[in-house]
């Protein structure tokens, strides 16, 4: 069985699980990102579950990994060769996708969190079959009044749009919606397919003190 290993960078925690060709999830792991550490700290942390999760490849599910897929908070630079997300301060300008290679030997590929889950919704999720649809960023987490009041819009602003295409809501939490304002303006693509509710305190933290804005 061929597997690819499968690595997300959020703000608040790191992820790697085995996908098969069809999708199938084998196998996954997360681990808490430690608040102040340092480049080299949260990096021993990636190598950790990935190395982890290549091992149980072969054993226990008889498999081979062949290939390693990155998905990561921005702003990064193409294909995850240096990646600066906003909530990891120890992380500017690592060289992510090479320390990867280096660690496991195999070919690693990468884009922004938001890009990966839109193609992981076009091809295994909620928009399978559909031509046209939206990746839409919400910056808290799942239950909060603006994970409601994107939900909404996002089941309402298909019919708004040409062709109704499909709009599928996801959470980026973190910082109060500092973290998605700063997706937003530093690394969601420009196309006009990635939309995002924010709080309108945002503008706030500049007033205050202006860090990570």
């Amino acid at each position: 069985m061929n597997l690819s290993v499968a690595v997300d960078i959020g703000g608040t925690k790191f992820a790697a699980g085995l996908v098969d060709k069809s999708g199938r999830i084998v196998d996954r792991v997360a681990t808490r990102v430690p608040n102040r550490a340092n480049a080299e700290e949260l990096f021993e942390l990636v190598a950790e579950i990935v190395s982890q999760q290549i091992d149980r490849a072969t054993n226990p599910h008889g498999g081979q990994p062949l290939v390693v897929g990155v998905g990561s908070a921005g702003p990064i630079t193409r294909n995850v060769e240096s990646i600066s997300p906003l909530n990891l301060l120890g992380w500017r300008d690592f060289p992510l996708r090479q320390r990867l290679v280096d660690l496991t030997g195999l070919p690693v590929f990468g884009d922004g969190d938001a890009k990966a889950l839109a193609l992981a919704e076009g091809w295994r999720g909620a928009a399978k079959g559909y031509n046209s649809f939206i990746a839409m960023v919400v910056s808290t987490g799942v239950g909060g009044g603006y994970d409601s009041v994107g939900r909404v819009v996002a089941r309402h602003l298909s019919k708004q749009l040409p062709g109704s295409p499909t709009i599928v809501p996801r959470n980026l939490g973190g910082a109060g919606h500092l973290r998605a304002a700063n997706y937003m303006a530093s690394a969601a693509p420009t196309d006009g397919t990635t939309l995002a509710t924010i709080g309108n305190t945002i503008a706030l933290h500049q007033v205050i003190d202006g860090k990570g804005v």
